[in-house]
């Protein structure tokens, strides 16, 4: 299941802008006892912020989709191969009414929107190869 909820507060104003953030950790975690989540730790302008985690989604047992489906889009929009190799990096994060709703690579090439990737697969509009219909 996902939520649409805030994750990170930066500020009192409607906004829609990018910004450059730092990831200081990744985890993955047990979410209220029922499932795992996992999110990206980051920093931008000196402000913690959490992207990911159990706020916006939790993989039940039965089925860990989101959770699998998140990390994977994690490690490539970053562009690496393993979660350690993730803390450190910088990349650009997409903040809309102060909440992170995306992250990019610097070049601005590859982007993640864990909502929309969600919405397609409740819709069956994923592919196996994790492409859009």
């Amino acid at each position: 299941m996902f939520f649409d909820n805030d994750v990170c507060t930066l500020s009192n104003q409607i906004m829609d802008i990018i910004k450059t953030a730092t990831i200081t950790s990744f985890r993955v975690y047990t979410a209220e006892d029922v499932g795992l989540t996992a999110s990206l730790q980051l920093m931008i302008e000196g402000l913690a912020c959490e992207f990911g985690g159990h706020n916006l989604f939790i993989s039940l047992p039965e089925d860990y989709t989101y959770v699998g489906h998140f990390i994977f889009k994690c490690l490539e929009t970053v562009g690496v191969t393993e979660t350690k190799e993730l803390i450190g990096k910088e990349i650009k994060c997409r903040i809309v009414d102060d909440r992170v709703v995306g992250i990019g690579d610097m070049e601005f090439s590859r982007w993640f929107y864990p909502i929309t990737d969600f919405e397609l697969i409740e819709s069956d509009k994923f592919q196996e190869d994790g492409i859009p219909d």
